[in-house]
């Protein structure tokens, strides 16, 4: 029976090979769902066999179905870690399904485009993508460190300059209401100070200091107009500010003042937030005050 089995091993061997010809044929012919049929046949009896692998998943991405493809490449990979060319093909379909995605769902295509990064993170067109979606998102500040690292990358900067100096432009503008709201806010102009922050973050969305100040400003208004449910929608925006910044003392000494406002017979939440405040930051003027 043993001098059989090498002639078995040879036959199986040219079967396979005369199989793959037909699904590399095939495929060169664009008749890639006969290739991918044939493919499968092969990996029914041999699932690690490369040629059909890759074939398989030069198919996949012909047709569009980039996550079959993308689960192929990533076998193949994992079958022959460091050969450039199948991290090559994993690593450019992952990036053309992120693509697919937008500009539906930029989460979605961010999503991929960090799984590419992974696969490849010393190339910069996953992270230059990135910056893209985040820029989009105006979420400028999470952008402009995505798009410096793609030029560190030696990505083709000239396009990414160009949205560098966009980012800079809405953030100078975005800063000059900012500065304007806190000239209004040392006056107790609060409702100035509101728009003005508000104006900010209409230009900026990602301005956390004109959010947080914002939240201040409106609270502030609030506190000024004394009526119950004055104070307490006064408290939300003091809460909502230390949410924020939660190691900053001032919005629990504003919370403080507001729980003893609304009710002077009722100390505890009051104290609790004075407490806070003192504990937060000992040395300066809220816990002075």
């Amino acid at each position: 029976m043993r001098q059989y089995v090498p002639l078995l091993v040879l036959l199986l061997l040219l079967f396979s090979c005369t199989q793959l010809k037909l699904a590399r044929d095939a495929y060169d012919q664009e008749n890639y769902d006969e290739s991918i049929a044939v493919c499968k046949k092969i990996l029914a009896s041999d699932s690690t066999n490369i040629g059909a692998l890759e074939v398989l998943g030069d198919a996949y991405t012909k047709l569009d179905q980039l996550d079959s493809a993308i689960l192929t490449f990533d076998k193949l990979v994992r079958l022959q870690p460091g050969e450039e060319r199948f991290i090559e093909k994993l690593y450019s379909t992952t990036l053309k399904r992120g693509d697919q995605f937008l500009p539906d769902d930029g989460k979605a295509a961010f999503s991929y485009y960090e799984k590419a990064e992974k696969i490849s993170p010393n190339k910069p067109h996953a992270v230059a993508r990135k910056g893209d979606v985040l820029f989009v998102q105006k979420r400028y500040d999470k952008a402009r460190v995505e798009f410096l690292r793609a030029v560190d990358l030696n990505a083709d900067s000239a396009g990414i300059q160009l949205k560098l100096a966009k980012i800079d432009s809405i953030a100078a503008l975005s800063e000059q209401f900012y500065q304007q709201g806190l000239g209004e806010l040392e006056k107790y102009k609060y409702e100035a100070a509101k728009k003005s922050f508000a104006r900010a973050l209409d230009i900026k969305p990602d301005h956390k200091e004109a959010k947080y100040r914002l939240y201040l400003a409106a609270g502030l208004r609030l506190f000024k107009k004394g009526s119950i449910n004055a104070l307490w929608d006064g408290i939300d925006n003091f809460a909502a500010a230390s949410l924020l910044y939660p190691d900053r003392a001032e919005p629990h000494y504003y919370l403080g003042l507001a729980y003893h406002k609304k009710d002077k017979n009722e100390y505890s939440n009051a104290i609790d937030e004075l407490e806070r405040a003192m504990a937060l930051e000992p040395d300066s003027k809220w816990a002075r005050a």
